[in-house]
């Protein structure tokens, strides 16, 4: 008979069941701890071991792993010394693999001719990837002399296999007419094919092609697309490119935050379009908080990478104390640099500094070079600029005909000083002028609902409307306002007379 317990006492079997089953977790545990400090092989071990018994396809296999870093830490000098074992044998993607070592000099010296050489072998196997990078060799000239028909010869053999990248090679060689007559068209259907695999690059170019008109019918909408498809695989220049449909509003609603987000995408990678455009964007506080900080820090990027409207830019910070001390000898500095570079806008900008002696001595008669310089490239504040030095014989000979011309340039292209300034020409009959209130009553007109004042709201040069008014019979009121009516409509704008 099984002597009886009292319900609250255990069995005397429960502490031995309790003890088996802690020492099993103990056991369990050792034996994981034993296998941390003393692992087993590892499938890298078993290839390794594979490898050095001779097995061709475990060293081009472990020359991969060391390659891409795949199960042990990425080794170009290891991957080199498995594929040249391998290639040694004729195996085509092996010799592919070392031939793209020699090529960018990694784990070997650098050497396009030995690259050429492994890539040959390979191409001649017909391993497309090799048939591409030779066609590449020739395409830039690296180890072998320049010969746009072989590159193309070679891009053609890559791409009846199917390889996209070589698909992108053509059509840029049919765009550029490199080796082939130009043909935008026939680009168009190499970049789909290789657009269709992916290949990021023949995707913006293609939104370029479309955006351009290029081979196809002008299509923003379209480029667009074709540009968010590339950008989403992080190409730069369809970034930029996007950025820039943003901030012109092509193909999509006007949208400047969102043109500084693809900007900022692109510069980050290095672009210096797009650092250009994003100093412009913190310059102006366009689409971003303005900011003088970031503007320099982009400024000075784009500027030192020859970008001309960041140069610019980067002489008015110094000369506006912008961001930076001022320092007119430096703002000078940059601006001659855009500005002998032809940039308009920084001619203007050197002629304005030669006139007032910002960083320089003031000479007008430089400032008259500078101003012509960029007036002849349509700049309107030149325009006008040049036209106020024939009016005043500053740094040029006193011309109020020339000064009315270069006045009626500025004027037509919108700017509002310069109307303001043709209708007190037209009001006093200054510059040789007989006075005529009509012209002058247009002009005022115009002026006055100008949308680009720059900040004026009433004019800064004589005569008022009220004025002009209590001279003008009701006829010449009228007459002058059709006339402003009519220039206002030949010059495609959206003003309109109260």
């Amino acid at each position: 008979m099984t002597p009886a317990y009292p319900d609250h006492l255990p069995s005397p079997a429960a502490p031995r069941r309790v003890w088996a089953l802690a020492l099993a977790i103990l056991a369990v545990a050792l034996f994981d701890a034993w296998r941390i400090t003393h692992p087993g092989p590892t499938a890298t071990d078993t290839l390794r071991a594979q490898a050095l018994a001779g097995n061709v396809s475990a060293e081009y296999n472990l020359g991969r792993a060391y390659f891409f870093g795949r199960g042990v830490a990425r080794d170009d000098t290891k991957a080199a010394y498995w594929f040249r074992k391998v290639a040694a044998r004729g195996r085509p993607k092996a010799e592919t693999f070392l031939g793209y070592l020699c090529d960018h000099g990694l784990g070997v010296p650098r050497d396009h001719v030995t690259a050429n050489r492994l890539f040959r072998r390979a191409a001649e196997q017909g391993f497309a990837m090799a048939q591409y990078n030779l066609g590449i060799s020739y395409h830039l000239g690296a180890g072998v002399r320049q010969d746009d028909a072989k590159a193309l010869y070679w891009y053609r053999a890559a791409a009846a296999q199917g390889f996209v990248k070589a698909d992108d090679a053509i059509g840029f060689f049919y765009l550029h007419e490199r080796g082939v007559p130009q043909d935008a068209a026939m680009a168009v259907r190499w970049f789909r094919k290789a657009a269709a695999g992916g290949v990021a690059r023949a995707q913006a170019e293609l939104g370029y092609l479309h955006d351009t008109g290029r081979g196809v019918k002008r299509d923003p909408v379209r480029a667009a697309y074709w540009y968010r498809k590339a950008a989403a695989q992080g190409d730069a220049d369809a970034e930029l490119n996007l950025g820039t449909l943003y901030q012109s509003g092509r193909g999509m609603p006007r949208n400047a935050a969102t043109a500084a987000d693809w900007y900022r995408k692109a510069a980050r990678q290095g672009s210096p379009h797009a650092q250009d455009r994003l100093c412009g964007l913190y310059v102006l506080g366009e689409g971003v908080a303005r900011d003088d900080a970031k503007a320099v820090h982009w400024c000075r990027l784009a500027a030192h990478r020859g970008m001309v409207a960041s140069q610019d830019a980067l002489g008015y910070l110094y000369v506006k104390s912008r961001g930076l001390p001022r320092d007119d000898a430096k703002g000078g500095y940059w601006t001659r640099k855009a500005a002998n570079r032809g940039f308009a806008s920084a001619q203007e900008d050197l002629g304005a500094m030669y006139l007032n002696g910002w960083g320089m001595a003031a000479d007008p008669v430089a400032a008259a070079k500078w101003f012509r310089r960029a007036a002849r490239q349509g700049n309107p504040a030149a325009e006008a600029q040049l036209a106020a030095l024939y009016l005043t014989g500053n740094g040029v000979p006193q011309d109020g005909d020339r000064a009315l011309v270069w006045f009626h340039k500025a004027a037509d292209q919108g700017l509002a000083p310069a109307q303001y300034m043709l209708a007190a020409i037209y009001s006093e009959g200054d510059a040789g002028q007989v006075p005529d209130p009509v012209k002058s009553y247009k002009w005022l007109v115009i002026a006055r609902r100008n949308p680009n004042q720059l900040g004026m709201t009433r004019s800064p040069f004589p005569p008022g409307e009220a004025f002009l008014d209590r001279r003008m019979t009701n006829a010449q009121i009228v007459l002058a306002g059709a006339e402003a009516v009519a220039w206002i409509a030949r010059h495609g704008t959206n003003l309109a007379p109260r």
